[in-house]
């Protein structure tokens, strides 16, 4: 018997023309938590996201949750999808954007799902501005936030952090990690560092095939340390970023530009960030070394 909360995605292939995208594609999700997507540019992260979003029809296969079938009007009230390029209405109040959203989706208790949706997202202070005016980050928001006024079972979300500030993509996660708790949410991203960072589970497309798919414990373990190139405000700090027991090693490039090398597979950025704020150090750059899908690439 078929659990009518199940996405199941059933033997998907699809084209473009002669160009294939995805070949023979199987991926059940059961549970709620977060599964990360993980590609390439141009490996079909988004064609897969908009099959499942029944957005697109697969040439073979088919995509169904229970007894609803991708394409119906009731499989698409269960689930939500957020574009890349969140494609709102800038001339309308956030506010006025939210309340057509539920209209549209016929929600019976529109007033009290804006409310709950603009609270997870924190957009108390921005209901009355044209979205025109936000910032890509609040427009990333109010986008999250119309995908929730249905209170939909499942949330796609394609590359959702893409051009973000720093502060931008930690409050992003945090609420991604909290909507994992209570959905079933895909994100799709090219940087592991953004998947690893909110992912339950990982799945690897490359040339049109899923090639990994499993545990973020597990995935991770296939990859080599973290190397970051950390440049601060003051130099000889390479005995203090050593003592850290995350951190395998340090080394000092110029008088205040650090190689630090993680002691595991841990994203520690973040971890730098608080660590410098502790010490009262000023981060004046940050960049990952090491390309964040070489090495899973290599062992698939």
């Amino acid at each position: 018997m078929c659990d009518n909360r199940n996405l199941h995605i059933d033997h998907v292939s699809k084209s473009y023309g002669d160009h294939v995208v995805l070949e023979d594609i199987q991926l059940q999700f059961q549970e709620n938590g977060v599964v990360g997507l993980l590609g390439r540019n141009g490996a079909g992260k988004t064609t897969l996201l908009r099959v499942a979003a029944g957005l697109l029809f697969p040439d073979k296969g088919r995509v169904t949750m229970g007894m609803d079938d991708a394409g119906s009007l009731n499989y698409k009230s269960r689930v939500a999808y957020l574009s890349e390029r969140n494609a709102i209405y800038p001339h309308l109040k956030v506010i006025e954007y939210l309340k057509w959203v539920g209209q549209v989706y016929r929600s019976e208790k529109v007033k009290p799902a804006v409310a709950e949706a603009s609270e997870k997202l924190d957009l108390s202070g921005i209901l009355d501005r044209r979205i025109g005016e936000l910032s890509k980050g609040m427009k990333q928001r109010v986008g999250l936030a119309a995908c929730l006024v249905p209170n939909p079972e499942v949330l796609l979300l394609d590359e959702p952090v893409n051009g973000l500030d720093p502060a931008q993509i930690i409050h992003l996660r945090s609420v991604i990690k909290e909507l994992g708790k209570e959905k079933i949410v895909i994100l799709s991203s090219h940087l592991l560092q953004e998947i690893s960072a909110v992912s339950d589970r990982i799945v690897l497309i490359d040339h049109k095939k899923i090639i990994v798919d499993g545990p973020l414990q597990e995935i991770l373990s296939r990859k080599s340390n973290q190397r970051i190139e950390l440049t601060l405000n003051k130099k000889g700090l390479t005995n203090h970023l050593r003592s850290v027991q995350w951190v395998k090693d340090v080394r000092e490039k110029s008088n205040n530009v650090y190689t630090v090398t993680s002691a595991d597979h841990t994203d520690i950025r973040e971890l730098l960030f608080d660590l410098a704020v502790k010490k009262g150090w000023k981060i004046l750059g940050l960049k990952v070394l090491d390309h964040p899908l070489d090495d899973l690439f290599k062992t698939s």
